[in-house]
């Protein structure tokens, strides 16, 4: 069986729930696949955000129908997957890595949480690559995957002391007021103020800079770099969480809009 899912109590603290993540589970066996996906559904995302999850028997299966950075279900032909984590049961520690190795292939950055058998070998996880014993309660599982969530949700913040850049180049983005320099979106309206990525105000600032829409190959190399390694999935992953926190409805953006294979601001 898949996990422990008649009780969610477990003493491992648990990271405050994100509000609406995408996961992909892996799990050969359908009937603890299923029944795994539906506990996760209903507590792993935020109260009335229910997580979109993306069940599949392999890894390879997965990718073959993984869902686009704009879609909010399967059928992307193979195209850079939009999950923001995946869960993967796998036999044993060599297959653990097999998986890993296949899904960072084609999402570098993927959180990725392993469940192998008790006493499976040791191995040298990347960044961003935790395992559990299988079976694990439901309540680890929880919290590992809000944990791993968290941690790539802010690889890239700035450190809590650290003290803003100089304000510069400041501009209007819908309600807010956007400064890439100090990295804030505030709200005009009610003056909160939003903190940003280092990553997250380059990508408005290069948008705002272009005045139009900018394709997603170009916009990669403004940001980040002709860094090896790097696939557009990387871009899409950060658009994806960007619209999370600026948009009314992330499934319909108005203010950071896909426009001719990349994307423009908008509002």
């Amino acid at each position: 069986m898949t996990g422990k899912q008649g009780s969610s109590a477990t003493q491992e603290p648990c990271p405050p729930a994100p509000t609406a993540p995408r996961l992909l589970l892996i799990d050969a066996a359908p009937g603890p696949r299923r029944a795994l996906a539906g506990h996760l559904a209903v507590h792993l995302g935020a109260p009335g955000a229910r997580p979109a999850i993306t069940e599949s028997l392999s890894v390879e299966a997965a990718l073959a129908l993984a869902p686009g950075p704009d879609s909010d279900s399967g059928g992307g032909g193979g195209s850079a997957p939009a999950w923001d984590a995946a869960l993967v049961s796998a036999g044993d520690t060599a297959d653990g890595c097999a998986a890993v190795a296949r899904l960072r292939a084609v999402a570098p950055t993927l959180p990725v949480l392993l469940m192998l058998p008790a006493g499976h070998a040791a191995a040298p996880w990347p960044e961003g690559v935790g395992c559990v014993d299988r079976p694990a309660r439901l309540g680890t599982l929880v919290a590992r995957l809000r944990a791993l969530l968290a941690d790539a949700e802010t690889a890239d913040a700035p450190p809590a002391d650290t003290a803003p850049a100089e304000s510069t180049g400041a501009f209007g983005l819908g309600p807010y007021l956007c400064d890439p320099g100090s990295r804030t979106l505030t709200d005009r309206g009610t003056g909160r103020t939003l903190a940003l990525t280092e990553k997250e105000a380059a990508i408005l600032a290069q948008l705002h800079a272009a005045g139009g829409p900018v394709g997603r190959d170009a916009l990669l190399a403004g940001v980040w770099g002709y860094a090896a390694g790097l696939t557009t999935h990387t871009l899409e992953t950060h658009i994806h969480r960007l619209r999370r926190k600026i948009e009314p409805d992330p499934r319909q953006p108005t203010l950071l809009r896909t426009d001719e294979g990349g994307y423009r601001l908008g509002g």
